[in-house]
């Protein structure tokens, strides 16, 4: 089923368009690390913590959504 997340569909923009630079690299790398985080969070029961890791996860789908458009690149 496709996903609705916003990361995922900007992500294969900009792999289609062939688009890597430093903002889209770390902006995958920040997502995908701050979703590990997130979810070691979860596990471990720590709820108050939790949304300090997806507002980095939104950090990181921003960098990425802004390099589509060559801002800051």
């Amino acid at each position: 089923a496709p996903s609705n997340n916003p990361h995922n569909q900007y992500l294969l923009i900009a792999a289609q368009l062939d688009l890597s630079n430093w903002m889209t690299v770390w902006g995958a790398q920040i997502f995908f690390y701050s979703r590990v985080a997130h979810a070691v969070v979860y596990l471990a029961g720590l709820p108050m913590i939790r949304p300090v890791f997806w507002t980095i996860g939104i950090v990181g789908t921003v960098m990425i959504f802004l390099a589509l458009f060559g801002i800051g690149a």
